[in-house]
């Protein structure tokens, strides 16, 4: 038996247009607002030069979120630790790249040798990443949640949660 892949993204777009939101209810709120990422677009969304440290290279990261997001941020990580219908997704990815089998095992002094997709295709590289990432956003002051298997769901729950705090601004894709 073979899963459908879904399409979630075409879901989330006719979900929104169902809601018939004024146009200015679709900026957003102004003023200072706290960020929700999803984390796994965020793994994509800053360049891995060669030879530079893994240090080096979740730094960046941190610069990113200061830079684009500022310091009211949260990120939430997909789990990566269970069986669900998202890894048929992950595997048809790293289908074909050689990367997916290979076993990265790096500390933080460690030079990046892989390009960031290559890197990412298997999933064991990707767990360890983002437990490092993990590490340097919460020592910058971001808070990160971790979830079991997909994070979907805790996505939307902090948010909620922060909402009742703050003006929360979600960010499915980055």
């Amino acid at each position: 038996m073979t899963l459908r892949e879904p399409e979630k993204a075409s879901l989330v777009d006719a979900l929104w247009d169902k809601l018939e939101l004024s146009a200015d209810a679709k900026s957003g709120p102004t003023g200072p607002v706290q960020h929700v990422l999803d984390g796994g677009p965020l793994l994509h969304r800053v360049f891995w030069p060669q030879q530079v440290t893994y240090e080096e290279l979740c730094n960046k990261y941190c610069q990113y979120v200061l830079r684009r997001y500022g310091k009211q941020t949260i990120v939430v990580f997909d789990g990566y630790n269970s069986l669900t219908t998202k890894n048929i997704t992950h595997q048809r990815r790293s289908a074909g790249k050689v990367s997916a089998t290979v076993r990265v095992t790096f500390v933080q002094s460690m030079k990046v040798t892989m390009k960031r997709e290559l890197f990412l295709a298997n999933l064991e590289n990707k767990k360890q990443f983002i437990k490092t990432l993990r590490r340097f956003l919460e020592g910058s002051g971001w808070p990160t949640f971790k979830a079991n298997g997909n994070a979907d769901t805790l996505i939307v729950k902090t948010a909620v949660e922060a909402a009742s705090e703050r003006p929360t601004v979600l960010r499915r894709r980055h």
